[in-house]
């Protein structure tokens, strides 16, 4: 088998707890052609000490102020010299194997191609764990419902110079973005493979945004989507906390779509499938 090199971009930011076991996941995978790049930026914990106890297995590292997550990736993209990118966040990690299956099903391309599997989600302070297969959806969908899981994502170079890099105008929503605009340039695969753990936690990133993610996913919805889609998100935002707690009210029952009940004003509004999509992007 011709093993196509493979760089895997790790941004990293006081995550001095979670950082070992990431890097451990990407050199652990002992892949042939294996390049490592961690970006931290500027951490104040444990986290340089941490990659200084790796940094043999790894083809670069630094530790400087940044301007944030997106900046740290295109930094990390623009040393790489892979024909097969990723990244993956400094609390998550790749299951074994993963790299190996990436490289048989992508190959050496210069196809613009994105492959996409899934992942398992795990809990801090819970043994509950979560297996998401990766869904099965026209790729039309992507702007109003991001359906790829993140840290099982996977892509060629050639995608990577048609796409762009990250807009790093956004701080939540940076990977829904470029998979948008990915996915226009490019065929994206979809698997049943299950490539990485994405960990939930309580300085997690995504969990803790808050009002204030949830108001940065309607401006990205409305740069693709047309007004009805807007209307539909910007409805469930502006009453985000009594969303929320109806949400949470009924996730108690078994039958899930009872939350259509609780939010019947919006779904008669707006419609079902936007306000579904709404509830899950932003809650």
């Amino acid at each position: 088998m011709d093993y196509p090199r493979i760089s895997v971009v790790i941004p990293s930011y006081n995550q001095g707890r979670f950082i070992e076991q990431t890097i451990l996941s990407v050199i652990g995978q002992s892949y042939p052609d294996l390049e490592v790049l961690v970006i931290d930026g500027g951490s104040k914990d444990e986290t340089v000490d941490v990659i200084k106890r790796y940094e043999g297995s790894l083809a670069y590292w630094e530790s400087e102020p940044d301007r944030g997550q997106a900046h740290a990736i295109n930094k990390g993209f623009r040393r790489a010299t892979g024909s097969i990118l990723c990244w993956l966040n400094s609390d998550d990690m790749y299951l074994p194997g993963a790299l190996l299956d990436v490289a048989r099903q992508l190959g050496p391309t210069a196809e613009p191609k994105l492959l996409y599997g899934g992942c398992v989600h795990v809990y801090e302070h819970s043994s509950r764990a979560v297996t998401d297969i990766a869904r099965s959806e026209p790729i039309e969908r992507l702007k109003n419902n991001d359906f790829i899981l993140q840290p099982s994502a996977f892509w060629t170079r050639e995608t990577w110079r048609l796409a762009g890099e990250i807009d790093e105008s956004y701080h939540y929503a940076l990977d829904w973005d470029w998979f948008i605009r990915a996915s226009r340039v490019g065929r994206f695969v979809r698997t049943d493979h299950i490539y990485s753990v994405y960990r939930h936690h309580e300085g997690h990133k995504t969990g803790a945004g808050g009002e204030k993610r949830a108001r940065e996913v309607v401006r990205m919805i409305a740069q693709y989507n047309d007004d009805d889609w807007v209307r539909a998100y910007s409805a469930v935002v502006d009453d985000f906390e009594r969303v929320q707690r109806r949400i949470k009210a009924v996730q108690r029952l078994k039958y899930w779509p009872a939350w259509k009940l609780a939010l019947w004003p919006l779904v008669l509004k707006h419609g079902a499938d936007k306000i579904d999509c709404a509830v899950s992007m932003l809650l």
